[in-house]
């Protein structure tokens, strides 16, 4: 393609989108047949890109290679620039030939089947000029390799879903990404393990330290936390699940070769180093007053209406790909202490991924006797560490099949409808929801008996069980309540997807789940009103932001 990196990106589009594991995916492209997985779909999609520009700007390819690196930032057109210079001569010549990206990168050796075809429509096969390495034998033959240092990267994202930078080691930071202050409340003190978001002032400390950092501390020798905050009900807001709970959201400029400008890509590494996750836009943690995609309304933000001492108190611990077999070792990175912190209100969301995989066969499904059991360890862990007084809502599987209804006929952002880049991912076996990404209706009916049948297990658990420090409720995933609230607006079902992996919720559909839910649940959940809110703000203003 133009360059690794786009590739790299075009990779995590098709990967953690919709459940894959980056590290799984990165093991599948340094393996031998990865030439015709991993590094077909890269080869691919980025070779379409750079045909597009090219004909959209009326430049030759060889133009847009030798100009596309400068859309990247600064740190990484060195790696451009060199994936450029080894491939680059190829593509202009195997293009020069008369062949489309499907023919070319088959050309390159990037891919090897010949049924897994983007764009072709024939079994023709592809003008080959005979390029002087193969693909592989490329990479193979490179002293420096930046795939080395983008493994590493990715790697450690993978594995840690804690905050990278976190001196006191409390799992706060000071600073956005790499599980930072984007995912949990901005910590005030990075050298102290004691000051953290949602924690219980302890009376022993200086009354001036702000010390659960929500922006209120004694000035003036007036003690406004103990004013303003005592007894005022105090809560954190938690989520922990998938990709739906991060909000998962590439821009679609990314892949649309005619939005693609200089400026595009100005804000790619923050976009890598948060996992192409927007938490501070979810439903459930997100704080921002305002998105370009649309509204923000969160659960957060609801009892933050409600009570401002609860400003920054906030754990999104949610992960691409999430299932609930592996559900309960994320749930052990949730700082909350019994004893010195406040109770929350805590989302557990797994609406997919359970049913999901790249795999062509309904072996992966996970049972609903291992769902229960996954479920209950991870409440009886809860129940062990949340503060008494704490809220856990469950919230369902999707009925993931309306997503090839509302997506398969309109067009994919890299050009080519929904359904041939479903069918293109399915023949390569990389489609990360084989289930409900796919033509056969019968294998996506199978997909939302087996969603109900794991849904089902959420009331029984309520029914069947009592829980010492929180009560426990469950809601089915309102993808169909919030779809009539749009439709009544005026829009249409479409229009609640994100647009580049056509499979999760996108910012429109977040707010209006989130204003579902404040509007649907026991308001008692949300906290009393504090009657300090206006003093506060005149108080403190932003209360030090986020």
């Amino acid at each position: 393609g133009n360059t690794m990196l786009w590739l790299l990106l075009v990779t995590l589009v098709f990967g953690s989108a919709q459940g894959f594991d980056f590290s799984l995916l990165l093991k599948k492209a340094q393996e031998p047949e990865a030439a015709g997985g991993v590094s077909c779909v890269l080869c691919t999609l980025g070779t379409s890109i750079v045909e597009q520009m090219a004909d959209i700007h009326d430049k030759t390819v060889e133009k847009v290679l030798e100009e596309i690196c400068s859309f990247f930032p600064t740190e990484v057109q060195a790696t451009c620039t060199y994936y450029v210079d080894l491939f680059g001569d190829d593509i202009v010549k195997l293009f020069i030939a008369g062949n489309n990206p499907d023919q070319v990168c088959h050309g390159l050796g990037a891919c090897v089947n010949p049924q897994c075809l983007l764009w072709s429509t024939s079994e023709q096969a592809p003008v080959m000029p005979k390029p002087s390495f193969s693909l592989l034998q490329k990479k193979r033959a490179a002293q420096f390799d930046p795939w080395a240092w983008f493994n590493q990267l990715i790697d450690v994202l993978a594995k840690k879903h804690e905050p990278i930078f976190d001196f006191d080691s409390d799992r706060f930071s000071m600073e956005p990404t790499l599980r930072g202050s984007s995912w949990r409340g901005k910590d005030c003190n990075d050298f102290d393990a004691e000051i953290y978001p949602g924690r219980i002032e302890n009376g022993k400390r200086l009354k001036t330290v702000d010390q659960n950092c929500n922006g209120i501390y004694m000035k003036d020798g007036i003690d406004y936390e103990a004013q303003y905050c005592a007894n005022s009900g105090q809560l954190g807001t938690v989520v922990v699940g998938d990709s739906a709970g991060a909000h998962f959201h590439i821009p679609q400029e990314y892949l649309n070769a005619s939005a693609i400008h200089s400026g595009t890509y100005k804000n790619l590494l923050f976009d890598l180093s948060n996992e192409f996750d927007v938490p501070e836009a979810s439903p459930y943690t997100g704080y921002m007053e305002t998105n370009p995609n649309g509204p923000v309304s969160s659960i957060y933000k609801a009892l933050l209406k409600n009570n401002k001492c609860n400003h920054r108190d906030y754990q999104n611990i949610a992960v691409n790909g999430m299932r609930s077999g592996s559900a309960l070792d994320l749930a052990k990175t949730l700082s909350r202490n019994q004893t010195t912190d406040n109770p929350v209100f805590l989302v557990l969301e797994l609406i997919g991924n359970d049913v999901c995989s790249s795999h062509h066969d309904f072996s992966h499904f996970t049972t609903p006797a291992e769902f229960k059991k996954n479920i209950l360890e991870i409440l009886q862990y809860f129940d062990t560490t949340l503060p008494a007084g704490s809220h856990i809502l469950t919230v369902g599987l999707a009925t993931g099949s309306v997503l090839w209804d509302y997506m398969h006929a309109r067009t994919h952002p890299i050009g080519t409808t929904y359904s041939n880049v479903y069918g293109y991912l399915n023949c390569l076996e990389l489609n990360p929801c084989w289930t409900w990404l796919n033509s056969n209706a019968t294998v996506r009916a199978a997909g939302d008996k087996r969603a109900a049948e794991l849904s089902a297990v959420y009331p029984d658990i309520i029914q069947n069980n009592k829980f010492k420090n929180f009560d426990l409720d469950y809601v089915p995933f309102p993808l169909a309540e919030i779809e009539k609230v749009w439709s009544a607006k005026g829009g249409q079902d479409w229009q609640l997807i994100e647009p580049v992996d056509g499979f999760h919720p996108n910012q429109i559909a977040d707010a209006l789940m989130a204003d579902y839910l404040a509007a649907h649940l026991n308001p008692e959940w949300f906290g009393p009103v504090n009657p300090n809110n206006d003093k506060i703000t005149q108080t403190f203003g932003d209360q030090g932001g986020y």
